[in-house]
């Protein structure tokens, strides 16, 4: 979509995750700014903008949410690769929910602090994508999705036998393990359930704890996601059950 004074121009088809024309979307779009009541599906189209080392401004939109799933995929602009990327809260599900879609030439800590605000203090869930690790988003928490951690162990296991294995499915038994924790707490299962992610977790650290592998390929899924367990990025939806052990909430924005 072609972009004037910072915002996406209702002149080139692009579709909501309700069907919608990018022209419905944009009049959808009006109407929320002069707080007209948000239809089912709503979707607000901004162009992040980067603020400039010289500039600060607030955020894009007022994120009461403690907790934001975001998600980028390629987009193009004037022919030109970007990327575009969904913000969207666990409301976001409940109607008249809303996502937001930023399109920008490129993902990163400037989107986010431009979209969320610097002195965002809730939690962000994401993938493990490295731009998530910028200095500029020092003291930001995350929650990293189990999902995606699971799939790069699965992908490291298709080419692995013997011993070779062990590393990769004793994690994704740890993961699946505090997963179904998850899911028994929401079940209303909590007896000692406090007491038995103390315990999880420490099974998962000494599995992630920092030593030399002879396998590279598991050497590096070590090094990667035994960072995020060290940053309580891994496991924090056990302490916070309100969270999500994935980010499949922000990757449905981007299906049809």
């Amino acid at each position: 979509p072609s972009c004037v004074d910072g915002r996406l121009q209702p002149n080139e088809v692009t579709r909501g995750k309700d069907g919608a024309s990018e022209r419905e979307l944009h009049r959808r779009a009006v109407a929320h700014r002069h707080k007209v009541a948000r239809p089912p599906g709503f979707v607000t189209l901004e162009l992040a903008d980067p603020p400039g080392p010289q500039r600060r401004q607030p955020p894009l939109i007022n994120y009461p949410s403690t907790n934001v799933h975001v998600d980028p995929t390629g987009w193009r602009i004037n022919g030109k690769s970007a990327a575009l990327t969904t913000f969207a809260t666990p409301d976001t599900a409940e109607p008249p929910g809303a996502t937001l879609y930023t399109v920008g030439q490129h993902h990163g800590a400037d989107e986010l602090i431009n979209v969320l605000g610097a002195d965002y203090r809730g939690v962000v869930s994401t993938d493990r994508g490295p731009e998530y690790r910028s200095k500029k988003l020092k003291g930001w928490k995350w929650q990293k999705c189990t999902g995606h951690i699971k799939k790069n162990v699965k992908e490291v296991l298709e080419h692995k036998s013997n011993v070779a294995r062990d590393f990769g499915e004793h994690l994704t038994e740890l993961l699946d393990e505090a997963r179904q924790l998850h899911r028994d707490w929401h079940d209303g299962h909590r007896r000692g359930y406090r007491a038995k992610v103390a315990a999880l977790e420490g099974r998962v650290s000494v599995h992630l704890r920092t030593r030399k592998l002879t396998d590279p390929d598991n050497q590096r899924l070590l090094d990667g996601i035994g960072r995020e367990h060290a940053a309580g990025s891994l496991l924090r939806f056990l302490h916070d059950p309100t969270l999500s052990p994935n980010n499949y909430l922000a990757e449905r924005q981007l299906r049809p």
